[in-house]
């Protein structure tokens, strides 16, 4: 998200929040299997936890579109 007045995205509060996205990979060969890495990604979507990756999921689980 960015603001539509702004002439270009490095502009001063052209990007008003600061979390935007979380880039995830999902492996589709090993383990653990494609559906416990997306019963994972959902479960931090969900109910982010504790520490550093929990305030990104919760900042990203908060962003308005």
């Amino acid at each position: 998200m960015f603001s539509t007045g702004a002439q270009h995205k490095l502009e001063k509060n052209a990007v008003p929040q600061a979390i935007t996205a979380i880039h995830v990979a999902v492996r589709p060969l090993g383990v653990p299997s494609v559906s416990s890495q997306i019963a994972t990604l959902r479960k931090l979507l969900l109910r982010p936890g504790e520490g550093e990756a929990g305030e990104y999921f919760k900042k990203a689980a908060n962003v308005r579109t």
